[in-house]
């Protein structure tokens, strides 16, 4: 742990009766233990020590990105575990532990992105700065052939109040916190049903989410749900 000599270690290994030079000490199996609110904040406070300097800098890599976040996250969870269950600040609390926590699955699924060479069905680049109707009429010129090489999402693109004036394209995804599907954006449809989203729906899509671009794939099981995968 930053800050933490190995002197220090060691002399508190010895005093629970171990010796961290013995080699051939069995190995003790920890016991079941509650988390330490306290404990865990120090343990991201440590974390952020090491991490900052990797943050200080316009454009931070993607992994430095995730483990800031990480870290957020677990300081929050140790913030969390002190917090009386079923109050608001602890309801505010765990949900900037799921933010964090959607923010280092978007780093990590940026890097996995930048690392391979991809294309994508529906190419929609983010700097293209025409005007929506001009991307829309050369959005079929981009499709791809079967060799697409994107990369699965937890992002899908819906559809509210279809067949209404209030018809909308929501961009979002399904959080691992048992809350559901959670809108990140919308936009509205302009146009009659059937509905199928285009290469202007592409480029906002992929603008909201911060990837160079993204494709549009039906759900098997749902109609009106499309799965969203990242492209470079």
């Amino acid at each position: 742990m930053a800050g933490v000599s190995r002197q220090t270690v060691y002399t508190d290994l010895r005093s629970q009766g171990v010796d961290p030079t013995d080699e051939t000490a069995p190995v003790r199996i920890p016991q079941y233990a509650p988390l330490d609110g306290d404990e865990v904040r120090e343990l991201a406070e440590a974390a952020q020590t090491v991490l900052l300097p990797s943050m200080l800098c316009e454009q931070p890599e993607q992994l430095a990105v995730a483990a800031w976040h990480a870290a957020l996250a677990l300081a929050d969870i140790g913030k969390a575990i002190t917090l009386a269950t079923s109050t608001q600040e602890r309801a505010a609390v765990l949900h900037a532990v799921g933010v964090n926590a959607d923010t280092v699955r978007r780093a990590a699924q940026r890097q996995r992105a930048g690392e391979k060479p991809l294309v994508t069905p529906i190419h929609a680049d983010v700097h293209d700065k025409r005007p929506a109707h001009e991307v829309v009429e050369t959005g079929n010129e981009q499709i791809m052939d079967d060799d697409d090489t994107t990369i699965p999402s937890a992002h899908e693109l819906r559809i509210n109040d279809a067949g209404t004036s209030r018809a909308a394209w929501v961009m979002g995804a399904d959080t691992d916190e048992g809350m559901g599907f959670i809108a990140e954006g919308v936009l509205p449809i302009i146009g009659d049903e059937p509905y199928e989203p285009d290469s202007a729906v592409a480029v906002w899509a992929a603008e909201l989410i911060e990837v160079a671009s993204v494709a549009f794939v039906p759900d098997e099981n749902r109609p009106q749900v499309w799965q969203v995968r990242y492209g470079n």
